[in-house]
């Protein structure tokens, strides 16, 4: 049997008698915030490129590069990837913390410097999804120094 109908800890069943299992799916991003960063050296420092970024002191843009009214406060940075047909967020999430532990020193320079960098799980609110994650890996997220983030959108698409 697959994961669908089967929650986290509790064993219970996420759909009733007749009812489709919903998509198992999430999101998982990788977000840094600095205090004047430009974002191009996160690109190049984690080899990815940003869903959305902006430079303090900079005019912001919306993912679409439509301009918005207001400049940077600090500098953001944003990387977001979807996943579709896993239940298991923190396993995704680990791999990725594995990753990033390449980029420890870049991380912790963020961090001396007044920044955050957070790995944030988006969960879609319409769907029975959970996770555990083992002590050993909030002590690597700790430090790397990574922040934890978790959202739940009731209406995610």
């Amino acid at each position: 049997m697959g994961d669908e109908g089967k929650t986290g800890i509790n064993g219970g069943s996420s759909n009733g008698p007749g009812k489709a299992a919903p998509e198992l799916r999430f999101s998982l991003a990788v977000a840094v915030r600095h205090p004047d960063i430009d974002p191009a050296a996160i690109s190049a420092a984690l080899g990815r490129t940003p869903y959305q970024a902006w430079q303090a002191g900079m005019p912001r843009r919306t993912p679409s590069g439509h301009p918005m009214p207001s400049v940077g406060r600090e500098s953001y940075w944003i990387c977001t990837t979807e996943i579709r047909g896993q239940r298991n967020f923190f396993a995704t999430l680990v791999e990725e913390a594995d990753r990033l532990a390449s980029c420890a020193d870049f991380l912790h320079g963020i961090a001396a410097a007044g920044g955050r960098v957070g790995l944030v799980v988006s969960l879609p609110g319409g769907v029975n999804i959970g996770a555990t994650l083992p002590h050993a890996a909030l002590k690597r997220l700790a430090e790397l120094p990574i922040d934890l983030g978790i959202e739940v959108f009731p209406d995610m698409p």
